[in-house]
């Protein structure tokens, strides 16, 4: 009798724990999404909402991190020109999510960091670049100069799922040596990329549309592949030039420095036979005139690189989401 008192007392016990339980785990938890971009094992702190123990704003929790470690961010805006490396730095929804530059020459000065989940706006740079490693996802960039200028000074970057978005140059400047820029969505800039130089630059996969120009090339070698080219004033803008005095020891070298066109969607373009891309070669010669040296074009030809098997529907693009 005594055994089976004690078993339904233990029972009792049991259950009013378990009760407790899960009435305690949900009050404690974090309500926050989980993103595909890689963060580490560091520590997570929290900016806006209504969290005991949240900072407000990004500039204010930069003095406790440490590598690794990854910043979320609550919906709002936030008018500051944060400063960081080696963070992740997660915003709760790219719409919603605002870090406002005031006008001045960066949005976000990074290096070695993951950034996702923001609208980014209103400054010279977006998202200024002090070294290498950047994984950039599911932004929204916009009402800038230059949404992200990747000098010739970084490379391993990967930018994708992001919207740019009517920014006063371009969304993305290239002179980076290695980097992937896929899945974006380029709309309503004067310049969707420009790209100067290159090496092992991959443009796969994006969807420009009512832009100025779609992509300017100025010997600029990249792998273009699987992009929509959509109501562009126009798609490309291909030029090389040289000087007259290197014209026989540069050219070679000019050859080199083209895109390569891969499966491309144009909206002009309706036929599988391979589609035209006219390039303007420029050869001119540098004038001292008082104490600034100036390039005069002496004269130009048409050249012409193509896109030997243009798609015949466009792509589904994520970023456009």
């Amino acid at each position: 009798m005594n055994k089976h008192l004690s078993f339904r007392k233990c029972l009792v016990v049991g259950i009013i724990l378990l009760f407790i339980g899960t009435g305690i785990i949900p009050s404690i938890a974090h309500d926050v999404e989980k993103t595909s971009i890689p963060t580490s094992g560091g520590k997570w702190w929290y900016v806006g909402g209504s969290g005991p123990g949240n900072y407000t704003t990004i500039t204010e929790v930069l003095n406790f991190t440490s590598d690794g470690d990854t910043i979320f961010v609550y919906h709002g805006t936030y008018y500051e020109n944060p400063a960081f490396s080696k963070l992740n730095l997660i915003g709760e929804d790219r719409n919603t999510t605002i870090i406002d530059g005031g006008g001045k020459l960066y949005v976000i000065l990074t290096e070695e960091a993951n950034i996702h989940g923001f609208t980014i706006q209103n400054a010279i740079d977006g998202i200024m670049i002090n070294g290498n490693n950047l994984n950039l996802s599911n932004n929204i960039i916009t009402k800038c100069q230059i949404g992200i200028p990747l000098s010739l000074a970084t490379s391993q970057f990967e930018i994708w799922n992001n919207v740019f978005l009517n920014n006063t140059v371009s969304g993305i400047y290239v002179e980076s040596r290695v980097c992937s820029i896929h899945d974006n969505y380029f709309i309503s800039n004067p310049i969707g990329i420009d790209g100067l130089g290159g090496g092992t630059v991959s443009i796969v996969h994006n969807q420009f549309e009512e832009n100025d120009i779609g992509i300017r090339a100025l010997q600029f070698r990249a792998t273009i592949s699987r992009n929509n080219f959509i109501n562009n004033d126009k798609h490309v803008q291909i030029s090389s030039g040289m000087t007259l005095l290197s014209l026989l020891f540069s050219l070679p070298y000019i050859f080199y420095l083209k895109p390569h066109w891969i499966n491309n969607y144009w909206d002009d373009w309706n036929r599988a036979s391979p589609r035209p891309i006219r390039e303007s070669f420029d050869v001119g010669i540098y004038v001292l005139i008082g104490i600034h040296l100036v390039y005069i074009k002496l004269f130009s030809f048409p050249m012409f690189q193509f896109d030997w098997h243009p798609a015949q529907e466009p792509y589904d693009i994520p970023g456009m989401c």
